[in-house]
């Protein structure tokens, strides 16, 4: 019983960081986060036009990254076409909120698009010296061999 009156005293604090911290807009959001179930938020704003795709790509709580995946796995392509590059970069660290299913989402693309981007990204992740991100980008795309 102690825990449950202690999550809840943490989403309380979390709910008053979020009003002071976001615009109302984006608080709106994190709040819906809190209180609902992924399904939900995806339900809710997948098909949501007033909320570009960039919205959706890792601006909040980590918390909030695994919903935001699944709203633009939801959108789907074409439709997410703008953000692909940020989709790309989610694959910096696989243990990021929503990062595998970012990765099984990108393996779905048309293949001169996934070529294309993917080459992009490893470009980004060289000049960068980001090596954490060359070796995710390398075992998920060149030794799954779909590049």
């Amino acid at each position: 019983m102690d825990l449950d009156v202690d999550i809840e005293n943490e989403k309380i604090k979390e709910i008053e960081k979020i009003k002071k911290t976001y615009d109302d807009k984006e608080a709106n959001f994190y709040i819906y986060i809190l209180k609902n179930s992924k399904e939900d938020v995806v339900k809710k704003y997948s098909n949501a036009t007033s909320y570009s795709n960039f919205f959706f790509c890792q601006k909040g709580p980590k918390y909030a990254w695994c919903s935001e995946a699944e709203v633009l796995i939801d959108r789907g392509y074409p439709k997410v076409k703008d953000v692909l590059d940020k989709m790309f970069e989610w694959l910096k660290d696989l243990k990021w909120p929503g990062a595998e299913r970012i990765a099984v989402f990108l393996l779905s693309l048309p293949k001169e698009e996934l070529h294309n981007q993917y080459n992009t990204a490893m470009e980004c992740a060289k000049k960068n010296k980001d090596l954490e991100w060359e070796y995710f980008l390398k075992e998920i795309f060149e030794k799954g061999n779909y590049i």
